[in-house]
Order: C-alpha cells, then sequence, then structure tokens
C-alpha cells in the first residue's frame, strides 16, 4: 500500500516534496483536471507511509488517499 498526495501548485523537483519514504514521483507535462483531486494538479507522488498534517501543509499538498496494488 502506498500514501499518494497531489502536486497542486507546482510539479515535483527538488526541495518541492518531502523524500523520506518517497516511492513513486508522477509529474504531468502540464497542470490538468484531476476528477480524484477534484482540481487540477501538477501530477502526484506516493509515499510507503503516510505524512504528517504539518509536512502536507508545509509542502502545499494535498491528500489523495491510500493506493493499493
Amino acid at each position: 500500500m502506498r500514501y499518494r498526495y497531489w502536486l497542486t501548485l507546482r510539479p515535483a523537483m527538488p526541495g518541492a516534496v518531502p523524500t523520506k519514504n518517497l516511492e513513486c514521483i508522477e509529474n504531468f507535462n502540464s497542470r490538468a483536471y484531476s476528477e480524484e483531486a477534484g482540481r487540477e494538479v501538477w501530477g502526484y507522488v506516493e509515499y510507503s507511509e503516510p505524512l504528517t498534517d504539518k509536512q502536507v501543509a508545509e509542502y502545499e499538498l494535498v491528500k489523495g488517499g491510500e493506493v493499493h496494488d
């Protein structure tokens, strides 16, 4: 299981997302509407452990929920 977070303000790049437990980065070519996120996003990142609310706020991410393989 992984934990997904949507990138609403910028694509993932060094310093834009936490790196601990990072498993997947999916940057889109441009900002696109995601029905799952309910807004336009630049992509998403997935982690093996959930981020803290503080990390989500500091990096300006939006929780996407659990992803089951």
